[in-house]
């Protein structure tokens, strides 16, 4: 996250021109503003300040291309009209990255320009935020505390069709973290539980990584419902081989998982090699 954040008005909440119309609009606009920062990057290696606009309290924002599709599923005339799809943005870096060489060094000035504002804080929320390091993750969690109240002050409608808050927006794509970095999250105020997910990653020994890293997979062993081996999951040594296995083969799952990721997609895959009834005797 960069140091310095773009130049905000306290009392009005901004977010890109190109977010807000109405779908088709919206797609042509974000694809030509990808063009512009991609010939940006390449000439000069930087990015353009976008245009912004006013977002009043209270408006709503689409952030999942799947909730936009079913609300104006055989509705021409809502399909017309002006809303902010904020899930377009979701595609803006791949679209404007150069690739090759200057692939990786695009993403790194992409994140730290676009997490200057609050509409960067909120796209690292809801858009593969948390992967390659603790260090990653902490960072973009901190970005949302500091534009915690703006981002506040708006409604969300995500894959389920349901108008939510900020707070429940963020458990939904931080609930797992949250779970494994915290010692007794339920019944607190989400902020504060991102708050304090963010100290104990900051803070954490290698020792205290593994040791919450394995009882949130036994905690999610014992209550994912479509888990059917639960004991052999939690038998010594099962996962304990499996992620050395990982570490070794593939570094950056293991850097997911070692963050408190994906772990009942993890746990459904090692299921898959319980063995056979010839092969325990």
């Amino acid at each position: 996250m960069s140091a310095t954040l773009a130049p905000t008005d306290s009392n009005t909440l901004l977010f890109p021109a190109f977010l807000y119309g109405d779908n088709a609009a919206c797609r042509r606009r974000w694809r030509a503003e990808a063009k512009k920062w991609r010939k940006r990057f390449e000439q000069r290696g930087d990015l353009p300040e976008p245009k912004l606009i006013p977002v009043q309290p209270g408006t709503v924002i689409l952030t999942h291309d799947g909730a936009a599709e079913m609300l104006m599923l055989g509705d021409y005339e809502r399909r017309k009209k002006s809303a902010w799809h904020f899930y377009h943005l979701k595609l803006l870096d791949a679209e404007a990255s150069p690739g090759g060489s200057k692939r990786a060094p695009f993403y790194a000035a992409y994140e730290d320009f676009v997490s200057r504002y609050p509409w960067g804080a909120l796209l690292f929320v809801i858009d593969r935020p948390f992967s390659i390091t603790i260090d990653l993750v902490a960072r973009r969690l901190e970005t949302v505390l500091l534009f915690w109240e703006q981002l506040d002050t708006l409604r969300y409608i995500d894959l389920y069709l349901k108008s939510i808050d900020l707070a429940a927006l963020v458990s939904f794509y931080t609930h797992g973290f949250i779970l494994m970095w915290t010692d007794a999250p339920i019944g607190r105020p989400v902020r504060d539980l991102v708050r304090e997910t963010v100290e104990r990653m900051r803070n954490a020994s290698e020792d205290e990584i593994q040791m919450r890293m394995m009882r949130r997979l036994h905690d999610v062993v014992d209550t994912d419902p479509n888990l059917k081996h639960r004991e052999w999951l939690k038998s010594s040594g099962v996962v304990e081989a499996d992620l050395a296995n990982i570490r070794e083969t593939d570094p950056r799952r293991y850097e997911v998982l070692r963050i408190g990721g994906h772990f009942d997609g993890y746990l459904a895959e090692l299921e898959k090699k319980y063995p056979t009834t010839g092969d325990r005797q």
